[in-house]
């Protein structure tokens, strides 16, 4: 026997934040939501690249700028954690 059920992302949303904080958890950590395929890698951004599109954005400043390449960068030294 199967059964299909057709429901929207706001319904799936609101089911999730129903759940206790430790449900919530465990589904993640099962992987029930994959926020990425486990064959694809995200694409590496120049921070050449990533510096223009941030100069572009009028509510950055020269400041802001620095500190966001620099999380960017030690952002990019992390590895993926199976939990």
């Amino acid at each position: 026997m199967q059964m299909t059920i057709d429901v929207g992302y706001d319904q799936v949303l609101q089911l999730f934040r129903q759940l206790s904080p430790r449900d919530r958890t465990r589904l993640v950590r099962e992987n029930a939501f994959p926020t990425t395929h486990p064959n694809v890698s995200e694409p590496e951004i120049p921070d050449e690249e990533y510096y223009e599109f941030l100069m572009n954005f009028p509510v950055v400043s020269e400041g802001e700028i620095e500190q966001i390449l620099e999380a960017k960068r030690e952002v990019d030294q992390c590895r993926p954690v199976s939990l």
